[in-house]
């Protein structure tokens, strides 16, 4: 309807390609896309969302050419260098990408996105202590943003390095003791490694000040398990679900605590809860 009305209007042809490309209509997505260009050729948005298009076509010459030029009408913004370094990263030019990630990270030095993707780009190499470097740089160079100190705690625990992870959300809990999200994945990592006074005492802190925090509760109820008191560990379980009923890993952790009790239909159909929500 917005085209019948103003047959040039970008914003339409880019909602029109988008539609396209979602439903793997690559060719009309990249006349669409084209004619967004066309209507408003100094917007740098216009020839982003070409590129894209023609990087899932695999014509990949053509969405670098499609890049380079966004970038050149927006030399202040990171989008064209992220989406030039992911197009590079797609095609195994490892060092293309690590370039304009690199420029990226020089343009905007106080945001995370192009950090973590330059690490993400590392570990694609299998070059883990350049990927750690860069989120340590993260973490002290940008220790207001949480997404940037929680980085290198969060690497750790996707490759494994628990012993690691413990050291590193111990440290960050102790600094940014009003991070929630720290503090209680800390207590799980204290849970996982079997500090049980520990992780109580510092969950029963987030309560006392939160009664009706279902994360904390979910916590108490995987600390009560730990304890044996497994009738009081369905309580708190259920207690949080009450409040969060669509939180899945309360459903698989109340689950585990009904087969404990030996009620095993009551844990298959909390099990099976917890697989749908997830």
């Amino acid at each position: 309807l917005i085209l019948q009305g103003n047959p040039k209007h970008a914003d339409a042809q880019l909602l029109l390609s988008d539609a396209d490309a979602a439903i793997g209509n690559l060719e009309d997505a990249l006349e669409e896309a084209r004619k967004a260009t066309e209507i408003a050729p100094d917007r740098s948005a216009s020839l982003i969302n070409l590129g894209l298009i023609q990087g899932k076509a695999s014509a990949f010459d053509d969405a670098e050419a499609s890049l380079k030029e966004a970038h050149s009408l927006d030399p202040v913004s990171v989008t064209p260098l992220l989406t030039l370094a992911n197009l590079y990263e797609r095609q195994r030019r490892w060092a293309d990408a690590e370039k304009e990630f690199q420029a990226a990270i020089s343009l905007a030095p106080k945001s995370t996105t192009p950090r973590i993707a330059l690490a993400r780009l590392y570990l694609a190499q299998g070059q883990e202590s350049l990927a750690e470097k860069v989120l340590t740089d993260a973490k002290q160079q940008l220790s207001d943003d949480p997404a940037a100190y929680r980085s290198l705690g969060d690497y750790y625990l996707t490759h494994g390095e628990n012993a690691k992870a413990l050291a590193e959300f111990g440290a960050l809990s102790a600094v940014h003791q009003n991070d929630l999200t720290v503090r209680k994945t800390y207590i799980q990592l204290l849970i996982l490694n079997r500090r049980i006074d520990e992780a109580n005492q510092l969950n029963d802190a987030i309560l006392k000040k939160i009664p009706q925090d279902a994360e904390a509760l979910i916590l108490k109820g995987q600390i009560q398990l730990q304890q044996k008191k497994v009738e009081e560990s369905v309580q708190s379980l259920q207690q949080a679900l009450r409040y969060a009923p669509e939180n899945a890993m309360g459903h698989y952790q109340l689950g585990v605590a009904f087969q404990q009790k030996g009620s095993t239909q009551q844990a298959k159909s909390e099990w099976r809860e917890a697989a749908r929500l997830r």
